[in-house]
């Protein structure tokens, strides 16, 4: 049942099988500095469960003011034996199961019913395994296999074990936010096969006069439960927590339905974290959100089950034996043929191909909409095609992939710009990206921007046509000919020409671009300094992917790294840092720079990032940077998409090329980053053991967690993405502009071409630099922590900038 690295302990007549992550003191560290770096401040309650926390809480069980267990405990003895009837046979498997004290009542139904087997889950081995040996005391014959894990790394592990009855009691699913509720049950219900059943205890929501009482009772054994989390710091990660300043607050907030519970500084702690080399400041007065514990009614959470893809079988709501202030309810879910809800699928990809290429097209033609035909067929940079040969490329390449018949990856095929074609007799030539640099596709015989768009609905016509044709589809409405890799090479091909067009519109000075979908409020500067720089501990990751469907061939296959530890910095260097770095004569010290960045310096007499301009004094004198004794950012405007606007501080630098990063590094005492140490800050959480697909986890983007998708074409501030940092506590690595890294391009071991060599392969070597994390201008359904962009060093029309890494 379990993973092999886990730890298999025999008992007298039971196994635990305990996940290592569940004894490592970092991601406990990186929990805590993740927590307390969080505005308003929070810790992981699942951390409130040492040894010493486990016997806290059974103790609150049972003090006169806890109801929950009493309650719970009734109608579990009064319908055991309907829910193993409803449930049938099968393992019973319990999150959280503690002392599974009241789960003897379902216990005694199970065994009654014939030999049993349960599976116990909790985060602490030590309590499951004297829970364990209760049990088989108390039921010989019973098969007993516990997992001492959390709970996201133990129900991997049971998927494929039905039939089974996953038990969910004490209305644990209670101290999950509401935005978390829907991912654990979808969780759930991918875990679960058709068949298997859920069985849920929730709290109902009731007076808070009775809430409030019971998280916080009167023989303060609930306040000792919240200290000793501080304790366990103190003795796990050398915190250095003053617990008398530890005050217990536990209040109900009406509005969403919760209580919620603190920790309050009486005094002004430092908290010290080693580990990380960090040390953080709690102010007196300032309060740390440690546990919440939401409140259900009862067709809320049906409701929130079923549409999971569960229907109910049975369910007991009771006012326990204290009166009607115990209102808790038992619900009883069976898994149906429902498919589970898709868990990973990159964010803001619609899930038929119809709605995905779609989507995609509809914002090309957003992006273009506003734009001359002249403004179309003009190459406005060398660097960049003609935007109509972007938009009749999109086609093309779209009509060789989805409209052949056969294998779409047979043939040889060709793609200096990364866009594959066919064989090359059959390429027409206009569009064939090897046959004619981007230098010179101004001199190709374009055709009319109408017959550029009118050849773009035609071909989409029939890839529609295509889609909708009922012979040999599957039962999804799929054509077995388009895989769903094929799709999604397709929509993520266009838009990556979406992000091109952007690129060849921010060199223009002389365009006012603005079109409709970009917001019009930009996110705001976080509070906190961000020149801090965090500690990555020595220790191997895994790198890369294996996902066929969304990921390219360069990303693959995922493999093992190990790294020595080094310093990161929280964000990506910003305007006011690099300003620091032209006042002190960066770009004349030969001492910064590399040989072949020094002549790229002196050949093309780069003296500030690319879109920054002098900004003219009153008297219309430049007032440049000399004598300043202080950083002014109003020195310099930037030119953002035609608009001089004055030069942001505190916001990401961008449009710099690899040899200025290179060299602002020296500057600075530091380097830029190897790909694999980006990638490990980025994606890599020590805390389950594996890469996230993106730098907060696996849920899908949303605004509030990177600046991508286009909806603000300017890097946002630092610091205004709390909600996306990494598992390492690092900010903006997905969106704003792509970094540079120190690693040259080239495949990972096992590399494998597909579907074509000419996408990736034709680039490697020692000519282009690796970028990592995507920009602005990235849609999200392209963006993750695995993708590699690559330029050459010199490149500046691209949305890059950097951060620095040093080494501990």
């Amino acid at each position: 049942m379990a993973p092999p690295d886990w730890t298999r302990v025999e008992g007298r007549g039971f196994v635990i099988h305990v996940d290592p992550l569940q004894e490592s003191p970092l991601a406990f560290a990186l929990s805590v500095a993740a927590g307390l770096d969080s505005r308003p401040r929070r810790l992981d309650a699942r951390f409130l469960y040492d040894a010493v926390g486990s016997q806290l809480f059974e103790r609150i069980t049972e003090q006169p003011e806890y109801y929950l267990t009493r309650a719970e405990t009734r109608l579990l003895a009064a319908g055991a034996r309907d829910i193993r009837a409803a449930a049938g046979g099968g393992a019973l498997v319990e999150l959280g199961s503690g002392a599974s004290t009241k789960t003897r009542n379902l216990l005694d139904a199970w065994c009654a019913a014939g030999p049993a087997t349960y599976v116990p889950v909790d985060v602490d081995a030590h309590a499951l395994a004297k829970a364990c040996l209760a049990l088989r005391c108390r039921y010989p014959s019973l098969a007993v296999e516990g997992l001492g894990a959390s709970y996201e790394r133990a129900l991997p592990a049971l998927t494929g074990a039905s039939p089974m009855t996953l038990a969910f009691l004490g209305s644990s699913l209670g101290n999950l936010g509401w935005h978390e509720h829907t991912e654990f049950c979808t969780t759930i219900a991918a875990t679960l096969a058709p068949g298997d059943h859920f069985l849920i205890g929730v709290d109902l929501v009731k007076s808070p006069a009775a809430l409030e009482a019971a998280y916080d009772d009167a023989a303060g054994i609930t306040a000792a439960f919240t200290r000793n989390l501080f304790a366990r710091m103190n003795r796990e990660l050398s915190a250095n927590i003053p617990l008398d300043a530890v005050r217990h607050v536990a209040f109900y907030d009406s509005d969403h339905e919760r209580i919620e519970i603190f920790a309050e500084a009486t005094r002004e702690w430092n908290v010290r974290l080693p580990a990380l080399g960090r040390e953080l400041r709690v102010a007196r007065g300032e309060r740390i959100l440690t546990e919440v514990s939401y409140k259900f009614r009862p067709e809320a959470i049906s409701a929130l089950i079923e549409r999971l893809g569960f229907r109910g079988v049975w369910r007991a709501i009771g006012q326990g034996v204290d009166g009607d202030d115990d209102g808790f309810g038992l619900f009883l879910f069976r898994r149906t043929n429902t498919p589970a809800p898709a868990c990973g699928r990159p964010p803001s990809a619609p899930i038929t191909p119809h709605a995905l290429l779609a989507e995609t097209r509809a914002r090309t033609m957003e992006i273009v909409a506003g734009l001359t035909d002249d403004d179309l067929r003009r190459q406005h940079s060398r660097l960049m095609s003609p935007i109509a040969w972007d938009l009749g490329h999109i086609a093309h390449f779209e009509a060789l992939w989805l409209l052949r018949e056969g294998s779409p990856a047979a043939g040889s095929r060709r793609d200096g710009d990364r866009e594959g074609s066919v064989e090359e007799d059959a390429v027409e030539p206009l569009y064939d990206p090897l046959a004619t640099p981007r230098a010179r596709r101004d001199q190709l015989p374009l055709p009319a921007v109408e017959e550029v768009r009118r050849h773009m609905r035609a071909v989409r016509q029939l890839v529609e046509q295509r889609l909708d044709a009922p012979g040999g589809l599957t039962p999804d409405g799929r054509d077995p000919r388009l895989p769903p890799w094929l799709v999604t090479l397709v929509s993520q091909h266009e838009a990556q020409h979406q992000e091109t067009i952007l690129q060849s519109l921010a060199l223009r000075d002389d365009l006012r671009y603005r079109p409709g979908f970009v917001s019009e409020r930009p996110p705001q500067a976080g509070a906190r300094p961000t020149s801090e720089s965090l500690l990555v501990p020595a220790g191997a990751f895994i790198m890369g992917t294996n996902d066929r469907e969304w990921a390219y061939d360069n990303e693959r296959p995922a493999h093992e790294v190990e790294l020595p530890a080094f310093r990161i910095d929280r964000t990506p260097v910003t305007n006011r840092g690099y300003l620091a770095f032209m006042r002190e004569g960066g770009y004349t010290r030969r001492e910064l720079w590399s040989a072949s960045g020094w002549r790229w310096r002196a050949e093309t007499g780069a003296h500030a990032p690319r879109h920054w301009r002098p900004a003219p004094r009153p008297d219309g004198v430049w007032r440049g940077l000399e004598g300043a004794t202080e950083i002014r950012a109003d020195a310099w405007h930037a030119v953002v998409f035609g608009k001089t606007t004055p030069l942001q501080p505190d916001s990401p630098v961008v449009h710099v090329s690899w040899y200025e990063a290179d060299a602002y590094a020296r500057w600075a005492g530091g380097r830029l980053p190897t790909e694999p140490e980006w990638e490990k800050a980025a994606a890599w959480d020590p805390a389950r053991g594996a890469s996230r697909r993106y730098p907060w986890g696996d849920e899908p983007w949303d605004p509030a967690r990177a600046n991508l998708d286009q909806r603000h074409l300017e890097p946002a501030p630092a610091g205004a993405f709390a909600a996306g940092r990494s598992a390492y506590g690092c900010e903006q690595m997905l969106g704003d502009v792509w970094e540079w890294t120190a690693t040259w391009f080239d495949g990972y071991p096992g590399y494998q071409s597909f579907p074509y060599k000419e996408y990736s392969e034709i680039f490697f070597g020692q000519t282009y630099r690796v970028l990592r994390g995507g920009s602005f201008a990235t849609r999200a359904s392209v963006a993750r922590a695995t993708l590699r962009n690559w330029d050459l060093p010199e490149r500046r029309q691209i949305f890059a900038g950097f951060r620095c890494v040093r080494d501990a």
